[in-house]
């Protein structure tokens, strides 16, 4: 089974959740519900978070086969900033704060071109690559649940989606065609927690997810299953 997590490397995904989530001003919204603390993914790594006293995400450890990795992240207004060794991920957002763009900065040298984000009634639905602006990828929704990503496409339970961080990156499984991310901004978390990607292009066939809930309805293990076997990944919380 393909590994569903790789080291972090940057960001870019939004929320919509209302019912927990109020907007601050900075794009990341402030959470109202219980915070993940760690994400173990067994004989694959464990992911730690900690949080800032507006409850934004301000650090990811992962561990690694021995190894270490850290990002921070930094917030002002219309800016987010992700430090992971010696590059920068800058994240501009607009007077919403909607995630419009993204560039890179590695240490001494000037900001590179990453992706350009677009929205239609308030949900993702298409980035763009600015170095090479002839590849983007497009989005539809339904019932504010994301339903289609390129050649992808999604189902769900009628769980609630409580995750305060990107639920497509906890799944292993990012429909941006970004490395990871956890941060949620506006626009891209779905509503209900996924059910299944019917016609998964990196797994080379269906997935599904299965989940177990402790008494407030948050999901503490999920099994992904696709053509290849079984893998659990168990939540904790603050």
């Amino acid at each position: 089974m393909k590994k569903l997590f790789l080291l972090m490397l940057s960001l870019a995904a939004l929320t919509f959740n209302a019912c927990n989530k109020d907007d601050n001003g900075d794009g990341n919204e402030t959470y109202t519900g219980k915070l993940i603390k760690t994400i173990d993914l067994n004989e694959e790594g464990v992911y730690t978070f900690t949080y800032d006293n507006q409850q934004r995400l301000t650090k990811v450890v992962s561990e690694w086969d021995g190894e270490r990795s850290e990002i921070y992240y930094t917030y002002s207004s219309n800016r987010i900033v992700a430090a992971w060794d010696d590059c920068d991920y800058i994240y501009h957002l607009d007077a919403d704060g909607y995630l419009i763009e993204q560039e890179w900065e590695e240490s001494g040298s000037d900001p590179e071109l990453g992706f350009k984000y677009q929205y239609t009634d308030g949900f993702l639905s298409r980035i763009v690559n600015l170095t090479n602006t002839d590849t983007a990828y497009t989005y539809s929704w339904a019932n504010g649940n994301l339903s289609k990503a390129g050649d992808e496409t999604y189902t769900y339970t009628d769980k609630e989606n409580k995750l305060n961080l990107n639920a497509f990156q906890v799944l292993g499984m990012n429909p941006f065609r970004l490395d990871e991310e956890y941060l949620d901004f506006k626009g891209t978390s779905p509503k209900n927690l996924p059910a299944s990607i019917p016609n998964s292009i990196d797994h080379g066939s269906s997935v599904s997810f299965t989940y177990t809930f402790d008494s407030d309805g948050y999901p503490t293990e999920i099994v992904i299953s696709d053509s290849e076997g079984n893998e659990l990944i168990e939540i904790t919380y603050y």
